[in-house]
């Protein structure tokens, strides 16, 4: 049975509902499930907080503030912290805002069970896992040379239009090793199959709260990374999240970036798996030398060319983790390697990186990749399909003094 989101919708409004009724915002029933009252993160003289009950959405008219149940527990926590929400919402506006508060805050979590979501998500990732070795179709997008380019349709909502976004794919040539080491896997442009089976152990609940997955209609289901190229972040050896690749296989409606996540929120509501602050954390214990590359397949391809790799899967360490993250590399000897391309940003990133992981005790090194004129991007996984492991190592050592010894898979 399809989750009812209405009910837990309606939940969310009547959580607000009880909040204003608490902080003596005098809400009032205007009709049907349609709400008046003070705004509470303002000073308002006249009524101008609306609360729509049933659809668990507010709007407020004099300071702008509006959304969900997690923006109204961001703006209740920026009332807590004496921070002045509306002004600093019109300087960063509310995207931004909220971001800097989802640091101080959680929010409300989805009632479902953590064991089973794991367990589905586990489950989804082994049938996209043996899907990928088992079809050379889809085999051929990691572990092959391969290349294409393809163009994508993509709807904008906004303006009513249809545009096209031309793409190429090249293959990261993957060994078997490694792909059972990292469990990537494809994820199938349908998914019917996957689903029923999954829902021969788990609930409709479970299976949309793996943050893979959304509803679709009165019982049916869209995976959010249908046609990817699929890389699980793992944790002792367990799938805790994941990320797809965009493929030529990739439905056009689904198709609006390189690089997907899964789902961390739902309805204003926290999934039970997050995005962990670094991919592969798992070899920093045992490593003497700890890189740190730009993106996921760089930092897989490191690994296979015999490096201990960690990624943030972006530019830089979330912030609020960073402090964790120093901890743990503290005594390694780590190597920076971001993108080299024409516009600097990764190379500018990775000293600003440097820089903050000095301060607080590590060893820290940055090399940049060498890149001819012609090329607007070098990064580290197509410097080592292209030159070989070899030719990386020596780089690596060349211009950071330090070898890396761990051997290749």
């Amino acid at each position: 049975m399809t989750p009812d989101w209405t009910n837990q919708n309606r939940a969310n409004g009547q959580w607000m509902l009880r909040h204003l009724q608490e902080l003596s915002c005098q809400p009032r029933q205007s009709s049907g499930g349609q709400y008046y009252a003070h705004c509470p993160f303002h000073q308002d003289e006249k009524p101008s907080f609306t609360l729509n009950a049933e659809k668990g959405a507010f709007h407020c008219f004099g300071c702008g503030l509006y959304g969900y149940i997690q923006h109204f527990a961001h703006a209740l926590e920026a009332k807590r912290f004496a921070v002045d929400y509306p002004s600093t919402l019109s300087k960063l506006g509310q995207k931004k805002f909220t971001q800097e508060l989802r640091r101080r805050t959680e929010l409300l979590k989805v009632p479902v069970d953590a064991q089973a979501v794991a367990a589905c998500h586990a489950k989804a990732i082994d049938h996209w896992h043996k899907l990928l070795l088992n079809n050379p179709t889809y085999r051929r997008l990691v572990c092959e040379p391969y290349d294409a380019v393809f163009t994508t349709h993509i709807f904008s909502k906004s303006t009513g239009t249809i545009r096209e976004e031309s793409h190429r794919y090249t293959s990261p040539q993957f060994t078997d090793a490694t792909v059972e080491r990292f469990h990537i896997g494809f994820a199938s442009p349908s998914n019917i199959d996957l689903v029923r089976e999954l829902r021969k152990d788990f609930s409709n609940e479970t299976i949309i709260g793996t943050g893979l997955f959304r509803g679709h209609g009165n019982n049916g289901m869209v995976c959010v990374i249908a046609g990817r190229v699929v890389y699980p972040y793992l944790l002792a050896g367990r799938s805790v999240y994941a990320i797809g690749r965009l493929t030529e296989y990739t439905p056009c409606n689904l198709a609006h970036c390189k690089y997907f996540k899964q789902k961390s929120a739902l309805n204003g509501q926290q999934l039970p798996l997050q995005n962990p602050p670094l991919f592969n954390p798992d070899v920093i214990d045992q490593a003497r030398v700890v890189l740190i590359t730009e993106g996921i397949t760089d930092a897989i391809a490191a690994c296979q060319a015999g490096a201990d790799a960690i990624s943030p899967v972006t530019t830089a360490f979330q912030r609020d983790k960073l402090d964790e993250i120093a901890e743990r590399l503290r005594g390694k000897q780590v190597i920076i390697c971001n993108d080299s391309e024409e516009s600097g940003t990764g190379e500018r990133c990775a000293e600003r990186m440097k820089e903050e992981l000095t301060e607080r005790g590590v060893d820290v090194r940055c090399v940049r990749l060498p890149r001819f004129p012609d090329q607007k991007k070098v990064d580290v996984c197509s410097f080592i399909r292209e030159e070989g492991a070899a030719t990386f190592h020596a780089l690596i050592e060349r211009r950071s003094g330090i070898s890396l010894l761990t051997p290749p898979c």
